[in-house]
């Protein structure tokens, strides 16, 4: 992606064919030196809108927007923002991060996945259904990052 938005590569030459059928991936690239100023560029919402009317779903694996900006500018230009929080492990304070984001409302759409929750040790979690109304907003942290190996 990097080597694209830099205008050293084509987009042909960046996606890559997976052993899934219907399974295309991007990988990031090399790290350039000014990756948020690259995401934010016209040529990445073009290239978006590209991929959109190519594909039927496009994904994009960003890194924890807690740690670096690079997705700040990623969370504007798509329709659903996922964070993903991990039982024991996220830090509780940093929903209060993405609640900023919805209460600015720079940033569209935030959903919430609970991740690794251990159902075992009574930590008060219950399984079940309900029906009704729920008013209010999801809050979430996408502890995601990485790339795609086909192996």
């Amino acid at each position: 992606l990097s080597t694209y938005l830099s205008g050293i590569s084509s987009k042909e030459e960046i996606i890559h064919n997976s052993k899934i059928e219907n399974l295309d991936y991007i990988k990031s690239g090399p790290v350039p030196p000014n990756p948020a100023e690259l995401l934010g560029r016209d040529k990445m919402k073009d290239f978006l809108r590209e991929l959109q009317i190519e594909y039927d779903y496009v994904i994009i694996d960003s890194p924890p927007v807690f740690i670096v900006s690079d997705s700040m500018a990623l969370m504007e230009l798509v329709d659903l923002n996922i964070y993903v929080l991990r039982q024991n492990y996220t830090k509780r304070e940093l929903l209060n991060y993405a609640n900023s984001f919805y209460d600015s409302e720079k940033i569209k759409n935030i959903s919430i996945i609970l991740n690794d929750v251990d159902f075992s040790n009574n930590y008060g979690y219950n399984y079940g259904y309900n029906y009704g109304y729920n008013y209010g907003y999801n809050y979430g942290y996408n502890y995601g990052g990485g790339y795609y190996d086909e192996d």
